[in-house]
């Protein structure tokens, strides 16, 4: 028997499985360095959308990534981490 999800119902699943991405690595990081959301803005053309989506732990990508790893002179673990539910 064939059985049809809803879009919602593929989303709530497929979340479920993934671990959840959490950006309080970054904002430690960019404290240290002396780097503020303003200055991403402006002196590295940093969108802002990005920057609500990095605030709100939604997924970026690798470039966006790397451009902060250069920016801040660190690595991806200074800027993301992954939480795994089960274990917290």
């Amino acid at each position: 028997m064939l059985t049809f999800l809803s879009i919602s119902k593929c989303k709530h699943i497929l979340n479920n499985l993934l671990m959840k991405i959490s950006y309080a690595p970054l904002w430690k990081t960019m404290e240290k360095k002396g780097i503020s959301t303003y200055r991403l803005i402006k002196d590295y053309d940093f969108n802002t959308r990005t920057l609500n989506n990095l605030k709100h732990n939604v997924s970026i990508t690798m470039y966006t990534l790397g451009k902060l790893c250069k920016i801040l002179s660190c690595k991806p673990n200074d800027i993301v981490e992954f939480i795994d539910d089960e274990n917290e």
